[in-house]
């Protein structure tokens, strides 16, 4: 009886204490470093990085969905610049550069998928509390209906 109650005891404490986003329920969770994970997501759906050592370092939690298409991933706060290094880095230049508008808010940028090997697009994703993340959308050139 007292295994059994441990053992339900254990159990609801690890499923029952796994981080949650309330912005984005049905995300799984992760943290640190988040340029192994971005490089290894991007290789998996195809992208054919130029680089792959000696690139800007990405650490933080972030958030990911994934299915046999693509991913999405939101990086926690405001790791845009750090995002754009990194896939400058390993990819080169992209196909449409981010640009900064009379707000003095940065656009998304754009790797395009015959180049990189995926479409791979990064934004500022900000939400009305207050919240921030960079959102990378990686997906396969051949999901892409053109």
């Amino acid at each position: 009886m007292k295994a059994k109650i441990s053992s339900l005891l254990l159990t609801a404490l690890l499923f029952g204490c796994s981080k949650r986003d309330p912005h984005l329920p049905g995300y799984k969770v992760d943290s640190g470093d988040a340029t192994a994970f971005l490089l290894k997501s991007a290789v998996s759906y195809g992208a054919r990085p130029l680089k792959t050592s000696g690139l800007p370092n990405v650490e933080g939690e972030w958030r990911y969905k994934a299915d046999k298409d693509g991913i999405q991933i939101y990086l926690v706060g405001d790791k845009f610049s750090q995002v754009q290094s990194l896939l400058l880095g390993a990819f080169g230049p992209p196909a449409i550069p981010p640009k900064t508008n009379e707000n003095g808010q940065v656009s998304l940028g754009v790797y395009a998928a015959p180049a990189a090997g995926a479409a791979i697009q990064f934004l500022h994703d900000d939400l009305p509390d207050g919240s921030r993340y960079t959102q990378v959308l990686i997906v396969r050139s051949g999901a892409l209906k053109l």
